[in-house]
């Protein structure tokens, strides 16, 4: 499941795995260079993440990003196609998208996350 593999990242790959983990925030942006190591850091990030009870999901802007995303071994899918399956739950519910979006919160405050 990845244990020991912490210790072969790179100083900068460690970095970003704690701010990453640490940040409060429920969505986090992570972009570098082709070969800089973003496949394995997110790995490891989702390894953490999991461990600790946390579902990891990935939203990218094109479906090779997302294949990258799917290689750490997290579930994803484009940003457009989740665009559009909010837009047609909320159609389906007969919910126009803010107020979709203020349900949801709420049900997510609701459960706990």
């Amino acid at each position: 499941d990845g244990v020991g593999r912490a210790s072969q990242l790179s100083p900068a790959q460690r970095h970003a795995v704690n701010e990453i983990l640490s940040n409060r925030d429920r969505v986090v942006g992570f972009q570098g260079i082709a070969g800089s190591g973003k496949t394995t850091t997110l790995r490891e990030v989702r390894i953490a993440a999991q461990r600790d009870g946390y579902k990891v999901r990935g939203f990218a802007p094109t479906s090779r990003a997302t294949a990258q995303l799917q290689d750490a071994g997290i579930r994803s899918t484009t940003l457009q196609r989740h665009h559009w399956r909010i837009e047609a739950a909320g159609a389906a519910l007969g919910i126009e998208r803010t107020n979709l979006y203020r349900k949801m919160k709420q049900l997510n405050i609701a459960r706990g996350h």
